[in-house]
C-alpha cells in the first residue's frame, strides 16, 4: 500500500492505479490518471527489478556479512550503536540490454544504496512523482534512505549505454537510429528479448537494516 496521495488531485486517498508505463506514479481513479498531462513529459517506462532481463543479484545474509556491514554503517556515520543489518545485495547488469528498471524499497526498513561511481547509469528516487532531472553516480553515489516512506528507485542507462542499445536495436530491426533521452517501450521490448549471457558489471550494493 502506498503512503502518498493521488498524483493528480493530491487527495489523501489510497491510490491504487499506477501509470501504465512507468508504474511508479499512482492515481486514485482512471479519470485522474488520464487527466494528468503534466506527468507525460516525465514518464519513464520501466521494467520491474525482478523481471529485468539484464539484472542479476546476489543476496548475502550470513552473520559475518551482517556484522561487517553493521560496522561499516557505524564507521560511515550512517548509524550509531548496533544497527541490525537484515541483508546485503550486489546488483549486476548486462550493459547490452539494460533499460530503465524500478526497484521498490521496503518501507519497514532503512536502506543504504552504494552505486559504483563510474557506472554509466543514472537514477532518481520517486515518492509518488518523477523529476525531469537525474542523479549520476559520479556526483552522488551513496544514499541513505529512511524507513517509513514508500519509495521506488528508478535506475536508467547512461548516455553511452543507451546509445549503444538503440544502435543495436536499429540494426536488428532495420530502422533508423533514434535520439532517445530514455528507453521507450519499443526499446524496452527489444532489450527484454535479449538473453543475458554473462553476469555483467556490478553497479550497485544495497544494504537493508534497522536502527538500534
Amino acid at each position: 500500500m502506498t503512503t502518498w496521495g493521488c498524483a493528480r488531485c493530491r487527495e489523501p486517498k489510497t491510490p491504487d492505479l499506477a501509470c501504465m508505463d512507468c508504474k511508479v506514479v499512482f492515481y486514485c481513479s482512471a479519470r485522474c490518471r488520464d487527466e494528468d498531462v503534466s506527468h507525460k513529459d516525465m514518464c519513464y517506462p520501466s521494467v520491474q527489478f525482478e523481471a529485468s532481463a539484464s539484472i542479476t543479484s546476489e543476496l548475502f545474509r550470513t552473520p559475518q556479512v551482517q556484522e561487517s556491514e553493521a560496522r561499516q554503517l557505524v564507521a560511515a556515520g550512517v548509524a550509531t550503536g548496533n544497527p541490525r543489518v537484515v541483508s546485503a545485495r550486489e546488483v549486476r547488469i548486462d550493459p547490452r540490454n539494460f533499460v530503465t528498471t524500478r526497484l521498490r524499497l521496503d518501507p519497514r526498513k532503512r536502506t543504504s544504496l552504494s552505486f559504483r561511481p563510474d557506472a554509466d547509469i543514472r537514477y532518481q528516487i520517486s515518492t509518488g512523482a518523477l523529476q525531469g532531472t537525474w542523479q549520476v553516480p559520479s556526483q552522488l553515489n551513496i544514499l541513505d534512505l529512511l524507513e517509513g516512506i514508500d519509495m521506488f528507485v528508478l535506475i536508467a542507462p547512461g548516455p553511452r549505454m543507451l546509445a549503444s542499445l538503440e544502435s543495436r536495436r536499429a540494426r536488428a530491426q532495420g530502422t533508423p537510429v533514434r535520439d532517445l533521452q530514455a528507453p521507450d517501450l519499443d526499446l524496452i521490448r527489444y532489450a527484454q528479448s535479449i538473453r543475458r549471457e554473462e553476469e555483467g558489471d556490478a553497479i550497485l550494493y544495497i544494504v537493508e537494516w534497522y536502527p538500534n
